[in-house]
């Protein structure tokens, strides 16, 4: 698989019509059958979403229309289309020693469930500054299929938690946070 052009850093306003889709995908999900986590839980998890996907947004990905169903895995295993590829992006840590981004057991899980419809895995952070000014990063762009192969888990030290490690050395990840994309 080729991979698209990678993403380019973005700052932009968390204005309020963010604000409203963070709150809609919040209520969306926290009103789910099964859910077990707090509608504040909710929206800070949305708040990630929201931020990483707009940023794409604004570069010309086209936003998932669907609105959340847990019964239609198309209006929620992709967020964004980057460059005709179903996307899933997703917020993580990296550890710039090692190379190896930590993902949660929640979200390993998630990908390696739809890989038979995502296409693009794009992986980002982002930081609220003053003013409400949001500025995104992105850290790698990958193929989702090679995501499950290059996943190891690993016990948190001194907890009964797993987290999972990505290591991004593969023919079809590229590593954005290297990249002079042009």
């Amino acid at each position: 698989m080729m991979l698209p052009p990678a993403p380019k850093p973005i700052s932009f306003e968390f204005t309020a019509e963010l604000k409203e889709w963070q709150e809609e995908l919040a209520q969306g999900t926290f009103n789910q059958p099964g859910n077990k986590q707090s509608l504040e839980q909710k929206r800070n998890n949305a708040m990630s979403g929201v931020f990483l996907e707009h940023a794409l947004i604004l570069q010309g990905a086209i936003k998932n229309p669907a609105k959340f169903d847990k019964t239609d895995e198309y209006s929620y295993c992709w967020d964004v289309d980057w460059y005709n590829y179903l996307t899933e992006v997703k917020r993580c840590a990296m550890d710039d020693r090692t190379n190896w981004f930590t993902f949660f057991s929640k979200q390993v899980k998630t990908m390696c469930k739809n890989l038979d419809i995502v296409q693009l895995l794009i992986v980002g952070d982002y930081r609220i500054m003053e003013n409400n000014i949001v500025n995104v990063k992105w850290l790698l762009m990958s193929n989702p299929q090679n995501f499950r192969a290059n996943m190891k888990p690993c016990k948190i030290q001194d907890s009964d938690q797993t987290r999972y490690y990505y290591n991004h050395h593969n023919s079809e990840t590229i590593l954005i946070k290297d990249c002079a994309n042009g």
